[in-house]
């Protein structure tokens, strides 16, 4: 049986490895060059002075705060720590919404499923590649901080760095399990990964909007990019537990979820 799963693992890493690469050079990319230019913003008192004169609403749909800009942390925690969640985010929701709609675009899913496994196997054990290819990614993007980080500046605090980049991990497996959820509810893949990218802008447009009046700043409970509190992240290394059991609840439930669909579901 391990054999078994073992090989639809390596099946799925071997089929999602173009997208597994595009997302890890993208997404380490981007770390490396905001660590590049970190110092550039700290030690430049006019666009500290400036940031002041930008709306509060854009500065928070940024998650860009002047008192940030005081440490490489800080500046890490801003715009970097956005940017890092919305595309690690994205990416992971695609990877979920096509681990079935892929086969059945692909006119393939009545092959697929008269193999000598299960449904939930085959599915389950997409989830475990997918799983996998996160946990690497994450690595080397914390690593990619730290290294470039003590080159172009000061990594003051490691733990505060460690907390930042799993919190874009947590975010990440939040934005996969709503992918797994709609992967048994579309029929292409272009149609997946449609409605996985407009997830992550919907949830980036309220994160923007919550922060325009305080009558719908409710609307931040909605975005899972405001699931963890940057500056606390920054200062104190703090990593909420409940924005944890929130990416957990939302990833476990659409594995659970699609599971169940994808058994009761005529193929």
């Amino acid at each position: 049986m391990r054999g078994m799963i073992g090989n639809l693992v390596r099946n799925e890493w071997w089929v999602n490895r173009r997208n597994f690469v595009i997302a890890l050079f993208i997404i380490v990319g981007f770390q490396v060059l905001f660590t590049g230019v970190s110092d550039i913003y700290l030690q430049n008192d006019d666009i500290v002075k400036l940031m002041e004169t930008i709306p509060s609403a854009m500065l928070e749909a940024f998650g860009m705060h002047p008192e940030q800009m005081t440490s490489f942390e800080g500046w890490m925690s801003s715009e970097p720590l956005l940017f890092y969640q919305m595309l690690f985010g994205g990416f992971a929701a695609v990877w979920g919404s096509q681990t079935i709609a892929r086969e059945r675009g692909n006119k393939t899913q009545d092959f697929l499923f008269t193999l000598p496994y299960t449904r939930t196997q085959i599915f389950l054990s997409r989830v475990l590649a997918h799983l996998v290819q996160m946990f690497v990614v994450f690595l080397i993007v914390m690593g990619s901080v730290y290294l470039f980080g003590s080159l172009f500046s000061t990594v003051g605090n490691p733990e505060a760095v460690l907390v930042m980049m799993l919190s874009g991990l947590l975010v990440a497996l939040a934005f996969a399990g709503i992918g797994y959820l709609f992967t048994t509810l579309v029929r292409t893949e272009r149609a997946a990964m449609s409605i996985s990218i407009g997830i992550v802008m919907v949830s980036f447009l309220l994160k923007m909007l919550s922060g325009l009046s305080e009558s719908i700043s409710w609307l931040s409970k909605w975005s899972l990019f405001n699931t963890f509190d940057s500056l606390r992240m920054a200062s104190e290394s703090y990593l909420s537990w409940t924005g944890v059991a929130v990416c957990l609840l939302v990833y476990f439930l659409g594995i659970v979820i699609a599971a169940f669909l994808l058994r009761r579901q005529d193929i």
